[in-house]
Parts: C-alpha cells; sequence; structure tokens
C-alpha cells in the first residue's frame, strides 16, 4: 500500500475542485476543510441544540446551509428556465433547498476525498485524453 495514493492535497481540499453535473459545473471544497468545518458550526449555533439532535427539518436545514457556505464556491451554466442564475449567497441556498438531487450530489462529491488528490485528477486526465471513459 502506498501513503500518497491515500493522502489529499490539503490545497484542493480549501480552494476547491469543479466537479460536472448536468451540463453544468459545480466548485466545491471538501467536507474535510476548515471552510466546511466553520459552516457546520456557524448554522448549529443559530439553532436549538435539541432541535439539532432530533428535528429532521432543523437538520435538514443545517445542511443546507453548511453546503451553501462551506462547500459550493461557485457554479457555471446553471439555469432556470433558459436564464443563468448568478451564484450569490441566496441563490446557494434557494438552489440546495430547491434541487434536491444536486444537494445530494453536492455533499456526496464534497465528501469523496478521491476529489481531491492530485494524483488522482491527473490519473483520471491522462486515461480520458487516452479515450478511457472517467470513473466507468
Amino acid at each position: 500500500m502506498e501513503l500518497k495514493s491515500y493522502v489529499s492535497d490539503e490545497t484542493m481540499k480549501k480552494e476547491g475542485v469543479w466537479v460536472p453535473f448536468d451540463g453544468a459545473r459545480f466548485k466545491i471544497r471538501s467536507t474535510d476543510s476548515p471552510a466546511y468545518r466553520r459552516a457546520v458550526e456557524a448554522a448549529a449555533k443559530k439553532r436549538n441544540p435539541a432541535k439539532v439532535r432530533k428535528d429532521i427539518e432543523t437538520q435538514t436545514e443545517l445542511g443546507i446551509e453548511a453546503i451553501a457556505n462551506g462547500v459550493l464556491i461557485d457554479w457555471e451554466g446553471l439555469t432556470d428556465g433558459g436564464t443563468p442564475v448568478e451564484c450569490t449567497p441566496a441563490n446557494k441556498i434557494a438552489v440546495l433547498t430547491q434541487a434536491v438531487i444536486l444537494r445530494d450530489f453536492l455533499a456526496t462529491e464534497a465528501s469523496d476525498l478521491a476529489n481531491f488528490q492530485a494524483e488522482a485528477i491527473v490519473e483520471d486526465a491522462d486515461d480520458f485524453r487516452e479515450g478511457d471513459q472517467v470513473g466507468s
């Protein structure tokens, strides 16, 4: 086992990587980044601790806020009725609240540390240039 195969790039975790989804691209940080941890803490402090532990609605709101403020940095190609949607704090919350599939995708990608390994990305890019489909 080669240790460096399992070590994430700290800069990539903090500054983010672009991930494609259904014709758009989203720049995300890792859930293992300080920004995400701060966003979770800030969202939790605004809420009743008992509700955070027991109420699914409160947990969902906390998760949306944490992803919006700690994971999602930017997007390209996101439209609503053909009109481009600007990546603003309010729009992040609105998009993540409405588009549950997108929210789940971003949460999954942000927690997949393979997305934040410089070596793996270089290998994936090399495979793609050679005609292989990444992830298949």
